[in-house]
């Protein structure tokens, strides 16, 4: 008998166990904050202060208007912080909603995942700063469909993973234009110019760079350091001190248009012999019947050659770039 009763608990304990969850998870919220210049039509006049009464999940919408506005810090995962082109209620501003940093700080930090900005104006003249940051552990970030001007540092800063910075005008950089620390991101259809490095990478691995357009960077289109198996296809690298220099291995350069830059491309494998990078197809401003050569070293100082076997004819048409 007690046997039985033994064995009947055990079974109502594993019967339990299984239906009854172990952690009770948070509702998220989907709520629509609104934010315009004009006193009254909307919840507030400040984005600072709509994103510091967010909650997870809630969707900013900041009408068109000018916001002198910094240190903007999402800490909520999931924000959307979306810019609309058009009033709300009185007054007759019109087009994206401009944010102006004025140089006293980052304008915009991402602490949170999954946080979406999209479709503003964004300038920050004046001072060593960074216009939009997505901070460590901010993974699954997106900035889509922006205008991004001015900055003493770093237009986008990205320190996260899987993130994604798609379709925007990237412009006048002290230094950067987008910055890559980690690994797993996206950037394509971009417009960089006027950078002095148009997209830097220092150890990010395994990211996609694809269909940009990078012009006028006075040192480097696109400089990387100490990164592996990223993935560059169809962007057109043109008017740049140097186009493309790879500071590591195992790197895909593909079917890309190399046009009229001071130096096209170089790397630098350091250590390492065997394992180089990949050139394949790529266009490098003329048409040219024979490999052509990307100059480099290896073993630290030896002087080394890789090779595009099949270099593109004519350039690629890559329609959609910015």
């Amino acid at each position: 008998m007690i046997r039985k009763c033994l064995a009947i608990g055990i079974i109502f304990l594993f019967v339990g166990a299984c239906i009854i969850p172990t952690t009770i998870s948070q509702p998220v919220s989907s709520n629509i904050i609104t934010v315009d210049d004009e006193p009254g039509d909307a919840d507030y006049t400040s984005i600072k202060e709509a994103v510091n009464h967010s909650n997870p999940g809630d969707t900013i919408e900041v009408y068109s208007g000018t916001y002198d506005e910094h240190n903007i810090t999402i800490t909520e995962d999931g924000i959307s912080l979306i810019g609309m082109p058009y009033e709300l209620g009185n007054g007759n501003d019109t087009g994206k909603p401009f944010i102006n940093g004025r140089g006293l700080d980052n304008v915009i930090s991402m602490k949170a995942r999954n946080v979406t900005i999209t479709g503003f104006h964004i300038e920050n003249k004046g001072g060593y700063w960074t216009i939009i940051r997505i901070r460590w552990g901010a993974d699954g970030c997106i900035i889509s469909d922006n205008y991004l001007s001015y900055s003493g540092n770093t237009i986008v800063g990205c320190d996260s993973n899987f993130s994604k910075i798609i379709n925007n005008t990237i412009r006048n950089a002290g230094q950067y234009g987008i910055f890559l620390g980690y690994n797993y991101n996206n950037v394509s259809h971009n417009f960089i110019e006027n950078c002095p490095r148009g997209i830097c990478f220092w150890g990010g691995d395994r990211n996609t760079i694809i269909r940009n357009r990078i012009s006028n960077s006075s040192e480097f289109g696109i400089d990387m350091a100490g990164a592996t198996g990223n993935i560059f296809r169809f962007n057109t690298i043109e008017n740049n001190a140097m186009g493309l220099h790879i500071n590591g291995v195992l790197n895909r350069v593909e079917k890309n248009n190399f046009i009229n830059n001071t130096w096209q491309a170089r790397f630098d494998q350091g250590l390492g012999f065997t394992a180089g990078n990949r050139w394949i197809q790529n266009y490098w401003g003329r048409p040219r019947l024979l490999p052509y050569p990307i100059f480099g070293t290896v073993l630290i100082f030896t002087p080394w050659y890789q090779f595009d076997w099949h270099p593109a004819q004519e350039p690629y048409d890559i329609p959609g770039m910015g």
